[in-house]
């Protein structure tokens, strides 16, 4: 575990130095150099927040040593190891969907466990729709059985970590109702689906000042570069 933390932290300052020098903007190279948030927007940072953050990263390094899945995930054989940070591509109703699970298993019961890591604390409620859509991803990708899947949520800085999903037919048809609800809602705004083409004008600016001071894309918004 330690010498997994020395490599993490040494990744980290590799990130903080790409980021704060703006590597990625100076070469074209987003995908392969950092850059945060709080050095394209200058936000006002103290150095004791940087260093907090690393020292969370420390403990959940240090939580996951100390937790069973790196054993059972050296213990699968290749047909086994089920989903592991690969992002995969499904299909609702001919739109395409999105996900990319953390770690997906199926066991020696021939139970199949999907899990995803939590780095903050309890927020939502009892079966999240991200979970919900693994389950459903679950059934059309790998042809698993309801009864079969073992669906949760690890948090790696709680002292009890685990939350499982609760999952049953009525939670996946309504899971899937809300999703299909969700396409169907941005299918509405789109000028030609077909060719997923959509008009700027039809999407009105928040007023809702929260919403902006998180969002990546405020270089390019209007409201924002006036302000």
């Amino acid at each position: 575990p330690e010498r997994a933390v020395e490599e993490m932290r040494a990744r980290m300052r590799r990130a903080y130095k790409e980021s704060l020098d703006n590597v990625a903007g100076k070469t074209g190279d987003s995908r392969h150099n950092a850059r945060f948030f709080e050095h394209e927007y200058a936000l006002d940072v103290a150095g004791e927040v940087w260093k907090q953050r690393v020292e969370e990263a420390d403990e959940m390094v240090r939580s996951f040593s100390r937790m069973p899945y790196l054993i059972a995930a050296r213990a699968l054989s290749a047909p086994d190891l089920l989903g592991l940070e690969r992002l995969e591509k499904w299909s609702i109703d001919g739109v395409p969907v999105w996900v990319k699970i953390d770690f997906a298993y199926r066991d020696a019961d021939r139970l199949v466990h999907i899990l995803d890591w939590k780095t903050g604390k309890f927020e939502r409620g009892e079966n999240p729709l991200q979970m919900v859509g693994y389950a459903l991803y679950a059934q059309a990708a790998w042809g698993a059985s309801l009864d079969t899947l073992r669906v949760r949520e690890v948090y790696l800085r709680q002292q009890d970590p685990e939350r499982y999903c609760r999952l049953d037919s009525q939670v996946l048809d309504q899971g899937s109702v809300t999703i299909r609800a969700s396409i169907a809602a941005m299918l509405e705004r789109v000028a030609d689906p077909e060719k997923n083409l959509a008009e700027e004008s039809v999407f009105a600016l928040t007023d809702d000042e929260r919403t902006c001071r998180n969002c990546n894309f405020r270089a390019i918004c209007p409201r924002w570069s006036e302000a």
